[in-house]
């Protein structure tokens, strides 16, 4: 079972302490959705990084992601199946904790989300490349390079 199945991919970069989340998905829309599900959940209380039009990022720790999905997983199943739940609430939360987990395992594991710098703290982290074209070294910014080459020849 997916959380959110809404054509969205997640990458994660371990940076320490911290971890930053990249949201690729099909547009902004659903990408900020998707950013709102974690935001709300509690995984991070920053904003989303954009890097282009199909690609943002968001920092937060290990600990806040498993918690964000385990409660996003817990909503799901307890909106979803409450006839088969009933009130055994403890039961949902060790379901939901089961398929975070499985979750945070089908996470991309990349290295390329931000570049950063020795002894620097999140906040000051330098995004590779001109996030305006998504000129990092990722294969979806090759792509989304090479339709915009693509768009400037026709024109």
């Amino acid at each position: 079972m997916n959380l959110i199945e809404d054509g969205t991919t997640l990458s994660i970069q371990g940076c320490g302490s911290k971890c930053a989340v990249c949201i690729e998905g099909p547009d902004r829309e659903t990408i900020e959705r998707r950013f709102w599900s974690f935001w709300n959940h509690g995984a991070t209380k920053g904003e989303l990084q954009w890097h282009h039009e199909t690609r943002g990022h968001f920092w937060t720790t290990d600990e806040k992601l498993l918690k964000a999905l385990t409660g996003a997983a817990f909503f799901k199943l307890y909106n979803k199946y409450d006839w088969f739940f009933g009130d055994d609430e403890e039961r949902v939360e060790r379901i939901a904790l089961s398929f975070a987990k499985a979750e945070v395992l089908r996470m991309r594991k990349v290295p390329w989300v931000v570049n950063v710098r020795q002894n620097v703290e999140p906040h000051d982290v330098a995004m590779l490349g001109d996030p305006e074209f998504g000129d990092n070294e990722s294969p979806t910014s090759f792509h989304v390079r090479k339709n915009k080459i693509h768009k400037i020849w026709k024109s």
